[in-house]
This record gives structure tokens, C-alpha cells and sequence, in this order.
């Protein structure tokens, strides 16, 4: 291999393939720098060189890839850049640069033919290979165009763009290529640029002025040609044709001549011989036979199959064609009376051959026709097979089926001939071959009968029992629905739905079993790129969400029938106006339904991942295939889900008890289109500074793409609106007048995906008061399920989403804003700031006596320590509040019962210390109650811990639930209810059940800082006891020195000025506080530590935990998860 070049991305080797002999550059890009920019720009490029045929257009052999490389393979151009020729022999003369810029032109026309504009058309993009004849590369910034439409990336190279770039317009395509081309027609003719840069003049002033000076030795009639193509207004720029009629175009022969290679390239490329002698040599090599080869050639699949067949027709049309142009025009006359196949005889075949010999369908069938619409490196061609083939397909692997004949749901029946044949279909002996029997089965006329009469018992006595009638099943839905998919304009829609409804019921219990979890991810026979079972799926049910008529309103002119739905454009029917989409499509109950039972099926297929091991690397598998490029509809999705949930209003116009009087078919939409969203949004830990890391999930990497700020307001209101929700219901006037809606939970994680995955939303949120408007609704449901036990996982969503924000120096600065709406969230009456409200409820959390919250003192003490330097005045409800919490951590029986509960008291000292040293000014009622509990703070500095001093502490107390008990009697304030109350569940009566929880993470796991005294390892408290040394060691680093030094000053002038004037109103101290000072009384400043949160693989674990818990507690209506093995979590039935 030889090095030809190298870029900041990859390079490029010249090669020799060791089973043809062809001669090949082998580009090689390097994944470590893959950015979604970069990538799409090699997505965009292959599928382009897929498009295009030509002799002056580089020719794409195979791709390939592996765990660290993508490999293009492609054709060498031996003498290299046109850049290079130039800048090695001076102007090209005009005879010669007639020839080059004719094979230029005439390969530009065959891009723009097939609606592909380069967009970097330049010196060095054009490469000559051995025979002299150009080859245009580089199509990273090429795209698929449409004359209608005006492009408006702005790409390109700054000296060959056009002035519509610098202007920043909408541009047609075809017209830039066009500036390019006079640009580089002058660079060819004159080694030099029309326009270049300077110091005193930019390029872009240059362009815009559009005047530019030819050198005396340029003809007329070039200089007029290049002007025209370089006219500044794009309507008046020459076109294509206008340049092969100009008068400098059509001088001499050189027209003729390029047409004379073009024609014998054509001819010769699929010549008989040469196939003759492509296939035998593949049959005897790889026993490859002539189907195979025939399917790679006409599908151009980019692999190896059809690499060998492009390398060695390459190598054939060398060997037997003269190379150099004069030949090539001798040769052709030597044919002239010859007929040879043409190449577009063979690449324009709309289906492939057929797998069964005498018969007259294709694989396509009368399905919809091979498109090419390149979304990943791998599988570069999206087709779809028709229903006839797919029976062939589906029989290698299930054969009873080849004789069950075509169903129809419409079937009538009634509920006890479906109960009937359920019986009869879980039995082996079960006669399949009866139509009457399908029609039975297919009788449901809604979701509950199905869940009714299929029980989870019955479902596994056929998966264990039965498994070729349970497989034959499933093919059955999913013939069927593919058949719905490729005949959309005239399906009966009731049949598509209870096939989803079926498959949904059935798939659970599928995915439960180790041995059935992959089954749908068998190869289907026959499939040249391995598509599985799971793959055709999820492609049916992505098309079908967006299925004019079913799932989406028709946008065609007089609601014409569509007969093939790869003829639509999916963006244009995005479900919701909002992010990236303006219109407002229309409102029809009916597909809000379809909608939502697709993605009900969607969501029973994702969850494997509640079913598989911990350990299993398959377990997001189906998630990960759907939300990969492979999916055509992966944008319109993501953008669908996202839109219906930001934009949907409960509350409407605010009419009371409007719920009462219509029927919100909205609802049911919005809730599981946010729960298959959050569970799109889920994926593997990985270092957030692996640029590429989103690469593998577009839901992701198009969430953390979102910039705009329009945007960003649609999504915090939207998500705001909801969280308040019961807030605006609880503090209504007229009781229950408002819609409440209960899916906060999944609200909070999209929230949290939202800002974890986009740095940019989270400033945003941070940079204005509008923070406060999630912070308050977060606040009131972790307040609000304090006391209840199935709803723990809330309070914990709701505190790691605030340690989140608090990592940020604008959430501390935010919290400063008075407080005043207080009706909503149950806490004791103050007058103060939002950091009041969040140190009174994390007060509340603390003190409950609900030991399932003691897992999360760290987390509740670690955003007051991140805040606390930010925070102008705490109210004296607040400080009370924080020292009662010093005074309950501090007592030597719990100081000393766990080898981390002298945490607690760490980071209290923290908050206390950044108040006085940042905030001193303003924070008097903290300083007078410091000074009023000063002996907590004495008593904490002369701590005992020798050892008989520690015995003595913790006598009486040997067993740790005796301590537990104890310690929350201690915690709990003088004002805690003695009987809690219980909310309401918000799990349907019918199934009363929880999911338990993941071990909760540790701050110091969560959080990237951790202070000198925090331990760095961890400790088994069954086997740990207190030790003096131990005790000695951390109370060594008790950071006492600041407050000390404040009560040494501040005390004795607090207590003089008492007695002189015989205060006993503590409003005259706290003014004589106002105005103290401590300035060069107190320690050199600490610097300001912030522990922010970090991803890691026990927080994602826990958040996969807690979504999935949630998403199973939630569809109970149908019961989709009901009585299956779940391994993810634990079901307590209550």
C-alpha cells in the first residue's frame, strides 16, 4: 500500500486487491473523529456515488468497516489532483482545457439529472487517472435536490462559493455548481484564482463585487463564457445546456470525442464476455452462483459480493479496451456495427430474480420499487420485499405455514368462537389449515377482549408447548401488516390494528423466555444483508406511523389515494407543530389512536431490556435498531414524539370541568409518546467527551443537536406546563375544575435526558427565572410523596434532577427570587426566597421518619453545599431549619453508628462556611442563629472519641434497626405529623402493584469532586466498628475554624450589647448584625467547591430502573407487562 494523502478525518492508500488484481484507492476514515457532521457527510457522500454512473464521476467499488475504521473502496485516478497538474505545469492550454472541462460539464449534467449537486466543486476534487480523463470526487457536501425546492446548507469551499453562500440565501443547488465551475474553468486556464484574499480586501467582498480580471492571453469567447457562469444574480447565471452551446464550448472535436468515450464506456462495461468471465471466476473462487452476483450487481449493495463484481468488470474493461483516448475512437469505429447491452439495461431493474423457478413474481413483487435513501455506513440499500416473496422467505423458517391460506379480520364471531379457538390454537393438534379457524382468531373487536380470553398461562403453554403455532402466529401479524404497509390506500385498517394489538399481547411473554428473546433477530433465508425478523418489523411499524389516512391526515391535493408510502416524505407529516416543524396538522381522534397502539407494540418490543440479564449485550438491541440510521423515518419520529408531548394543554382554554363534558383523545397519545421517547433517549454509559458517542442513537444525537431558542422555549414550556399541572389543579378554587394528568414521573426523565444529552437546553433553562418554574413543580411532588412508599423512585428522580441544575453557578444566583405563591406545597408559612422553599422541603424530606429516604442525606445536603454560596439571605425559617439538621447529625451515637454519617455534619459545616465567607452581608438571621446554637457547634469541637467515650455512645444500641428508629425520632421536628397521610396511589385499583428500585448511587459516585474528607473506598457496615483512630482521623478535619472565629468575635458583642441596653427583642440584634462586619477578622477564603453530576454506568442503571419501573406501573389499561418475569426490577403486589 502507498500513501496518496491524509486529512484531519482519515487518509487514502493505493492498493491492490488480492482476489481480483484491481488497482484501487482504499479511503480510510477514522471513527475516532466521527462527529455527526463528519459522518453525515460520508453518508451523504456514499449515497450519492451510489446514484451515479459515469465515466468522469469516481466509481465506488465496496464498504466495509470495523471496530476503529470505515473503509471506502473506490477507483484510483493515478496521475492525482487537477490542483496538483496545474501547479506543476502552469495554465493549461485551451485545446486541452476544452477537452477536460467537456468531461467536467458532462458529468455534472449526469449528477444534476439524478437530482445531485456537488457543492465543492474545485481544482482539487477533480483527479486524472492513467488515460487522462477526469474523475470528480469528494461528495461530502453533495446532497439529493429538487428543482422545486431551495437548498440552504452553506457549504462549500470559500474561493469557488458563490455570492448567494456569502449572503447567507436559500440557494438553488445546480446554480452554485455552476459558480463553481467558472471559478475553476479560470483556475485551469490561468493557474491563478478570480477571486482572492487580502488583508485590505476579504474574499467574500471580492464575490459580492462579482469583478474579477482576465489575463491578456485569455480568448474572447472564454472570458465571455466564464463571465456568464460567474454572474452574480443565480437567475442569470448560464446553465448546463447554455455552456455546451457556447461558441468556446463547441470549437473543434472535443465534444464528439468526450460523447466516443462515453458511449464505449457504456458498451463495454456490461459486456457479455466480460460478464461471462466475472461470474465464472466468482463461482469458482467463492462458489458464489449466479442469483447472488446478479442481486449484488442490481441492488449495488456496497459489499463484498458486489465490490468483486465492480473490481473485476473494472479490471476486464481495462484489459480489453485501449486505454489512451485516440485509441478508444479507433476502437469504437471498429465496433461500430456492433450491438452491446448497455449498462442501464441492467441497473435501472426495478426488482430482482425471482427465488422460485417458474414463476413470473420477483422478489419486489407489485410492491413498492428499490429507493435509495443511504442512513448508515453498513446497509446502503432500503427495499422492501412484497408479500408474496415474504411467504417464500417466512416458509424456510416456518413451513406449517405455507398452507394456511390468506386471513380476513372482518370475520365476524362471537366472544365464545374466539375463546374457542384460542383453546383449540394452544393444542398441537390444532387444525391449522381451516379458514374458519383464523377467522375466529382474528375476531377482537376491542384490546380488552384480548387480554380477556389470551391469558399470560395460555401464552406460555404455547411458547413451551406449542412453539411452531406461536412462531406461525406472529408470522401471520406480520404478514399481514406488511401487507397493510404495502398497500396503503386500500387496507382495511381494523385488521392492522388488531395485529398490533395481538403482537403487543404476545411479545412480553416472548421476550421473557432466554430462548425466544431471538427469535425475532433470526436471519431471514435468502436475505443477502441478513435482515431479521425484528428489522422488518420495526421498518413496517415506522411506516405505518405515518400512513396517510391511518395515522396522519392526507396532504395530497383532493386526498388522493397513496399507493406506495416510499413516495412520501415523512418529514412533511410530522405528527405536531414545534420543534423543526411549523404546520399544525389537523385533529383526528381516530389516529391519535393508531398512533398509540403502534407504539404500544413498540414499547412491548423495547422491553427486553427488563427481561434480559444485566449483563446481556443485546438487551437494548431492539431500541438501538430503531433509533439507528438504518431507520428512514428516525428524524420525523423523534421530532413527532417530542412535539405531541411540548405541545399538549390539559387545560385548554380553562374552562371548568371541561374534562367532564368531552372526551381528551389526546391524553392516551401524549403519555405513551413521551414514555417510547425516554426509552428512545436510553443507551449504554459512555464518556461524554466521545464526540462520536451519539452517534449510534439518533434520537440522541438529534436531541443534542437542538440550538435554536425558539425551540428551546417551546420545550421548557411545554414541559413546565405539564409539571404544574397538579400544582394549578390543587390550587384551583372550585375543586378538581382541572384536568390533572399523572405522567410528571416520565416528565421528570425527559427532563433529565434533555439536559444531560443537551448542554445547551440546560443553559438556556439556567440563564433565565424560568428554572424556577421547574424547581417549584419538582419540589412540590417530592414534598407531596414524602410519606408514600411506591412513590419513593419520584422523590429520587426529582433531587438527582435538582444536583443536576445545582452543579450550574446560575441555579444558586436563580434561587435568590422571593417566593410568594405558597398555597401548593405543604410546608410551614415564611417570607423568603425559592432557596428558602428548597432548604424548608429538603427539611421535610429529612425529618418524615421514612428511612427509604436516608440513602438520599448526601444528595439533599450536596445541592445546598453548591448553592449556599450564591444565597444573599436565608429567612430565618431556613436557617432554623439547617441547624436544626447540625444539631440531629451531630450527636455522638450517630456520628459514630456509621462509618459515613460524619458526612452529613461535613457538609453542613460547608454550607455554613460559604455563607459567611461569600455571603455574610445580608445572611443575619443564619448569624444570629448560630449564635443562639453555638453550643451545638462547641459541643461538635470537643467531641469526645476515645474509645470508651464511643462504647458509651453506642450502648444500648447493638442492632442497626434500633438505631434506624432511632435516629429518625431525632430528625423529626417538633411540627412533623405523628400519623402520616397517604396520597392517593396513582396505580389503578385493578392491579395494585410496585416496582422496586436500583441501589440508590452515592454522591461521591454521581459527583466528579469529593472534599479531603470524604472516603474514597468503600465499607461493609455489617462488618465495620467504630474505632478511635478512625474517629480522630475525620475529626482532625472538621472545618469548625470559620465558625469558631465567628463566634469569637460576634458572641461577646452580641451578649455586651444585650446587657448594656437590655434587649430582649431579637429584632434590634439582628439590625445590629446587619450592620457588622468581619472583614480581616476571619480566615483566608476557601475556594468554592462544586460537585457536579457525572454519568456513569450505576446512574444509568438506576435511571433504566426507575423509567422501566414507571412505564410498567402505568399501562395497566391494557395490562402489557402484567404477570410476566421481569428481572429488571422487583414487583411487590400489594
Amino acid at each position: 500500500m502507498e500513501l496518496l494523502g491524509s486529512g484531519n478525518s482519515g487518509c487514502v492508500y493505493s492498493a491492490k486487491h488480492e482476489l481480483t488484481n484491481a488497482l484501487v484507492a482504499v479511503k480510510i476514515i477514522w471513527k475516532r473523529d466521527l462527529n455527526p457532521y463528519r459522518l453525515s457527510r460520508v453518508q451523504r457522500e456514499v449515497e450519492c456515488l451510489r446514484t451515479l454512473d459515469h465515466p468522469f464521476i469516481i466509481k465506488i467499488h465496496q464498504i466495509s468497516e470495523d471496530e476503529h475504521n470505515i473503509y471506502m473502496f473506490t477507483e484510483i485516478a493515478e496521475r492525482g489532483e487537477l490542483y496538483g497538474k496545474i501547479a506543476r505545469d502552469g495554465p493549461i492550454k485551451e485545446n486541452e482545457a476544452r477537452l477536460l472541462f467537456w468531461q467536467i460539464i458532462l458529468a455534472v449534467e449526469h449528477m444534476h439529472n439524478r437530482g445531485v449537486v456537488h457543492r465543492d466543486l474545485k481544482a482539487e476534487n477533480i483527479l486524472i487517472d492513467e488515460n487522462g480523463h477526469v474523475k470528480i470526487v469528494d461528495f461530502g457536501f453533495g446532497n439529493f435536490y429538487h428543482h422545486q425546492y431551495l437548498m440552504k446548507t452553506f457549504c462549500g469551499s470559500r474561493p469557488y462559493a458563490a455570492p448567494e453562500i456569502f449572503k447567507g440565501q436559500p440557494y438553488h443547488g445546480p446554480s452554485i455548481d455552476i459558480w463553481s465551475l467558472g471559478v475553476l474553468l479560470f483556475a485551469m486556464t490561468t493557474a491563478t484564482l478570480p477571486f482572492e484574499e487580502s488583508e485590505s480586501y476579504p474574499i467574500s467582498e471580492r464575490v459580492l463585487d462579482g469583478r474579477f480580471r482576465s489575463p491578456f492571453f485569455m480568448s474572447l469567447e472564454l472570458e465571455d463564457l466564464i463571465k456568464r457562469m460567474l454572474n452574480k444574480n443565480p437567475a442569470k447565471r448560464a446553465t448546463i445546456h447554455d455552456i455546451k452551446c457556447h461558441p468556446w464550448m463547441i470549437r473543434g472535436n472535443a465534444e464528439k470525442d468526450v460523447t466516443t468515450i462515453i458511449e464505449t464506456y457504456n458498451s463495454l462495461t456490461v459486456d457479455e464476455r466480460g460478464t461471462k468471465a466475472v461470474k465464472w471466476f466468482l463461482k469458482q473462487k467463492f462458489d458464489w452462483d449466479e442469483d447472488i452476483i446478479s442481486q449484488a450487481k442490481t441492488s449495488k449493495s456496497l459489499d463484498a459480493v458486489y465490490g468483486c463484481c465492480s473490481m473485476l468488470a473494472e479490471v476486464y474493461r481495462k484489459t480489453y479496451t485501449q486505454v489512451t483516448l485516440n485509441e478508444i475512437i479507433m476502437k469504437k469505429k471498429e465496433k461500430s456495427n456492433q450491438t452491446t447491452p448497455k449498462l442501464g439495461a441492467l441497473r435501472n431493474c426495478d426488482h430482482f430474480q425471482t427465488l422460485d423457478s417458474g414463476t413470473g413474481s420477483s422478489i419486489c413483487g407489485a410492491s413498492r420499487q428499490s429507493t435509495i435513501n443511504c442512513d448508515s455506513i453498513d446497509d446502503y440499500i432500503d427495499y422492501d420485499f412484497g408479500e408474496c416473496s415474504d411467504r417464500r422467505i417466512m416458509d424456510e423458517v416456518h413451513p406449517e405455514s405455507r398452507s394456511l391460506p390468506s386471513f380476513d379480520m372482518g370475520a365476524q364471531g362471537s366472544k365464545v368462537d374466539f375463546r374457542q379457538a384460542v383453546l383449540e390454537f394452544t393444542s398441537k393438534s390444532s387444525n391449522k389449515n381451516d379458514e374458519s379457524f383464523w377467522d375466529q382468531v382474528w375476531w377482537p373487536e376491542n384490546v380488552s377482549d384480548i387480554y380477556a380470553m389470551i391469558t399470560g398461562d395460555e401464552i406460555r403453554k404455547l411458547r413451551d408447548d406449542a412453539p411452531k403455532n406461536l412462531a406461525t402466529l406472529c408470522y401471520k401479524c406480520l404478514e399481514k401488516l406488511q401487507y397493510c404497509r404495502d398497500h396503503p390506500a386500500t387496507f382495511n385498517p381494523k385488521k392492522a390494528i388488531n395485529c398490533i394489538r395481538l403482537l403487543t399481547r404476545m411479545i412480553p411473554f416472548m421476550l421473557e423466555d432466554a430462548e425466544w428473546r431471538g427469535y425475532f433477530w433470526t436471519p431471514m433465508p435468502q436475505e443477502e444483508n441478513n435482515r431479521n425478523y425484528a428489522t422488518l418489523l420495526l421498518e413496517i411499524l415506522s411506516d405505518l406511523l405515518f400512513c396517510p389516512d391511518f395515522t396522519v391526515s392526507n396532504l395530497t391535493p383532493n386526498s388522493a389515494k397513496i399507493d406506495d408510502l416510499s413516495t412520501i416524505d415523512s418529514c412533511e407529516y410530522i405528527w405536531e407543530a414545534g420543534v423543526g416543524f411549523g404546520n399544525k396538522p389537523p385533529m383526528v381522534a381516530q389516529q391519535y389512536q393508531h398512533r398509540a397502539e403502534i407504539l404500544k407494540l413498540l414499547l412491548a418490543c423495547f422491553s427486553e431490556v427488563i427481561y434480559a440479564p444485566v449483563n446481556d449485550e443485546n438487551r437494548l438491541r431492539w431500541v438501538a435498531q430503531f433509533t439507528s440510521s438504518t431507520n428512514r423515518h428516525v428524524l420525523p419520529i423523534f421530532t413527532s414524539l417530542l412535539n405531541v408531548v411540548c405541545a399538549y394543554d390539559p387545560v385548554g382554554y380553562g374552562l371548568p370541568y371541561n374534562y367532564l363534558l368531552f372526551n381528551d383523545s389526546r391524553e392516551p397519545l401524549v403519555e405513551i409518546s413521551l414514555q417510547v421517547l425516554i426509552v428512545c433517549l436510553d443507551k449504554e454509559s459512555q464518556p461524554k467527551t466521545d464526540e462520536s458517542g451519539y452517534l449510534d442513537n439518533y434520537f440522541i444525537n438529534y436531541l443534542s443537536r437542538i440550538h435554536r431558542e425558539e425551540d428551546f422555549d417551546f420545550m421548557l414550556k411545554g414541559v413546565t406546563r405539564l409539571l404544574s399541572n397538579p400544582l394549578l389543579s390543587s390550587s384551583s378554587y372550585l375543586p378538581n375544575s382541572t384536568k390533572r394528568v399523572n405522567f410528571h414521573q416520565e416528565l421528570l426523565v425527559l427532563l433529565w435526558k434533555c439536559c444531560e444529552f443537551n448542554q445547551k437546553f440546560m443553559f438556556y433553562v439556567l440563564k433565565t427565572s424560568d428554572v424556577l418554574e421547574i424547581l417549584v413543580p419538582i419540589l412540590y411532588h417530592i414534598s407531596d410523596a414524602r410519606n408514600d412508599s411506591a412513590r419513593v423512585g419520584l422523590i429520587h428522580m426529582g433531587v438527582f434532577l435538582i444536583l443536576l441544575l445545582s452543579g450550574e453557578r446560575n441555579f444558586g444566583v436563580r434561587l435568590n427570587k422571593p417566593y410568594t405563591a405558597k398555597a401548593a406545597i405543604n410546608v410551614p408559612p415564611f417570607t423568603g426566597t425559592h432557596a428558602d422553599l428548597l432548604i424548608i422541603v429538603f427539611h421535610k424530606l429529612i425529618t418524615t421518619g421514612n428511612y427509604r429516604l436516608q440513602s438520599l442525606f448526601d444528595c439533599f445536603l450536596t445541592i445546598i453545599v453548591n448553592v449556599s454560596p450564591y444565597l444573599k439571605s436565608i429567612s430565618m425559617v431556613a436557617s432554623n431549619k439547617l441547624l436544626h439538621l447540625v444539631e440531629a447529625f451531630s450527636t455522638p451515637w450517630f456520628l459514630f453508628s456509621s462509618p459515613t454519617n460524619h458526612h452529613l455534619v461535613f457538609f453542613l459545616l460547608e454550607v455554613f462556611n460559604n455563607i459567611i465567607q461569600y455571603q455574610f452581608d445580608g445572611n443575619s438571621n443564619l448569624i444570629y442563629t448560630i449564635i443562639r446554637k453555638r453550643h451545638v457547634f462547641y459541643q461538635l469541637s470537643n467531641l469526645p472519641v476515645d474509645a470508651a467515650s464511643i462504647a458509651k455512645s453506642l450502648s444500648g444500641r447493638k442492632n442497626k434497626s434500633a438505631n434506624r428508629d432511632e435516629m429518625v425520632d431525632q430528625l423529626k421536628s417538633p411540627t412533623s405529623p405523628t400519623s402520616p397521610e397517604i396520597p392517593n396511589s396513582t396505580v389503578p385499583a385493578a392491579i395494585t402493584t410496585t416496582a422496586g428500585l436500583a441501589a440508590t448511587p452515592a454522591v461521591s459516585s454521581m459527583t466528579g469532586t469529593t472534599g479531603q474528607w470524604e472516603n474514597k473506598g468503600t465499607v461493609n457496615d455489617g462488618e465495620w466498628v467504630a474505632t478511635a483512630e478512625w474517629a480522630e482521623d475525620w475529626k482532625a478535619k472538621l472545618p469548625l475554624q470559620t465558625i469558631m472565629r465567628l463566634l469569637q468575635v460576634l458572641v461577646p458583642q452580641v451578649e455586651k450589647i444585650c446587657i448594656d441596653k437590655g434587649l430582649t427583642d431579637e429584632s434590634e440584634i439582628l439590625t445590629f448584625l446587619q450592620h457588622g462586619t468581619l472583614v480581616g477578622l476571619l480566615p483566608v477564603p476557601h475556594p468554592i467547591l462544586i460537585r457536579k453530576y457525572q454519568a456513569n454506568a450505576g446512574t444509568n442503571h438506576w435511571f433504566r430502573t426507575y423509567m422501566w419501573g414507571v412505564i410498567y406501573l402505568r399501562n395497566t389499561d391494557p395490562p402489557i407487562w402484567y404477570d410476566t418475569d421481569v428481572k429488571l426490577f422487583e414487583i411487590q403486589r400489594l
